[in-house]
């Protein structure tokens, strides 16, 4: 189901005009959004980056864990911040793993995400980016350091640092 549903967006996002198929108030809104064809090959990456995870025949792979963060966190990161994109992509692989990590029961396949992300958070910088990108990057740069993934849901300590990031701006 997963799989068909990952289609039909990639399809209404890659179709030139809104075909009656994806007639839905989410893509009509999506597609209604002033920047949307600057933001559509981000938009993509996003939904190539679901498909590596759960069509994956390789398994648990690091090589299926860089695809997934490239297109999921850092698709996303770009298409919502598409003049600073390479910022954007750097710390959308960040965040994208260190979600994944916090809702894995694989405990191995968590661990290698933390690695990975660890090894992207040098590249990483949040001064550019959307305050929004910026507080999802900041939390998941901080707790990556630690080794931690995402918690699995909003904790006191993650709220308040998401209000420093918000305040501060980092």
């Amino acid at each position: 189901m997963a799989q068909i549903r990952l289609a039909w967006w990639r399809d209404g996002l890659t179709a030139e005009t809104l075909k009656p198929e994806h007639n839905s108030p989410e893509m009509i809104a999506l597609r209604g959004c002033d920047r949307f064809d600057e933001a559509r090959a981000g938009l993509i990456a996003l939904i190539d980056g679901w498909e590596e995870l759960i069509l994956s025949d390789e398994g648990a792979s690091r090589a299926m864990l860089e695809a997934y963060a490239k297109g999921r966190g850092g698709g996303l990161f770009a298409a919502m911040a598409p003049e600073h994109a390479q910022e954007a992509i750097a710390a959308g692989e960040v965040w994208a793993l260190w979600d994944l990590a916090g809702h894995l029961s694989d405990n191995a396949l968590a661990a290698e995400a933390l690695a990975l992300a660890n090894e992207r958070a040098g590249c990483v910088t949040i001064s550019r980016l959307p305050r929004m990108l910026a507080m999802m990057a900041g939390v998941a740069l901080s707790d990556v350091r630690k080794g931690r993934g995402a918690p699995p849901a909003l904790t006191p300590s993650l709220y308040i640092h998401l209000l420093w990031i918000q305040l501060s701006g980092r």
